[in-house]
């Protein structure tokens, strides 16, 4: 019984991080396709490439991972520090109105996306006796 929860464990973790890291992807593609309207993105001088989808995408990651440890250990100024991160590296994008409000829902889709999943992770641990958080 004890190797099962054990295995149920394991799965249910790598699910959960799974759903955060590329779950979070196809999130934050369907809000931006979602609001996009037909010509923003093609008449705009900004329209990204292959290469720069792909660094988003891992970005994307990296950024929800920041975020849920973030919220796992209790330092919620994380989240902040990411936001800030992001606007200092597209500061120069951000002078396009559509590019700023793609840049938005796509940065605001992911925090949403971390927050959720993350909560789910901490509901997770709690069914299986665990205490995920830090002591707040």
């Amino acid at each position: 019984m004890m190797y099962a929860m054990t295995g149920l464990m394991i799965v249910t973790c790598a699910a959960l991080v799974w759903l955060l890291w590329w779950g979070g992807n196809i999130f934050c593609g369907w809000m931006i396709r979602l609001a996009e309207k037909p010509g923003d993105i093609e008449t705009t001088p900004l329209k990204p490439d292959e290469a720069q989808l792909a660094a988003g995408r891992i970005i994307g990651i990296l950024e929800r991972s920041l975020i849920a440890i973030g919220i796992l250990t209790g330092r919620w100024e994380v989240l902040a520090a990411v936001v800030a991160l992001k606007s200092v590296a597209r500061y120069k994008e951000l002078e396009h109105q559509i590019q700023a409000e793609y840049f938005l829902i796509g940065s605001l889709a992911s925090l949403v996306w971390a927050v959720f999943v993350t909560g789910l992770m901490i509901l997770c641990a709690g069914l299986f006796g665990f205490r995920l958080t830090a002591l707040i």
